[in-house]
């Protein structure tokens, strides 16, 4: 897979995650080059793709809930600009938030 030139000035770059309780997906708008690359090395196909003048600037993936543990793990989310501690711990609770919204927040 190609590498993804990083458009977005820091400032600007974002991810926003938005669910659609009716149909059960989640829409995932990113214009960050690594969580792009991640979400396609998992195998996720954006369903669109934005360009500025000419080089890929962001992509939106829908994904359906049933695979959201697959994306809020901590290998797709992370900020390199931040010291990040990698434990069992963190482990566990981003487990337990993933079972808690799969089990109460969708019925």
């Amino acid at each position: 897979m190609e590498n993804i030139k990083q458009i977005a000035t820091l400032e600007d770059q974002e991810t926003t995650i938005t669910i659609s309780y009716t149909d059960k997906m989640i829409s995932v708008y990113t214009n960050r080059s690594t969580v792009m690359g991640r979400m396609l090395k998992k195998g996720f196909i954006p369903e669109e793709k934005f360009y500025l003048r000419g080089e890929l600037e962001g992509m939106v993936f829908r994904i359906p809930m049933s695979k959201m543990g697959a994306i809020l793990k901590k290998t797709v989310f992370s900020y390199g600009g931040a010291e990040t501690v990698e434990n069992e711990e963190s482990e566990k609770e981003i487990i337990s938030d993933v079972n808690y919204f799969n089990e109460v927040i969708i019925p």
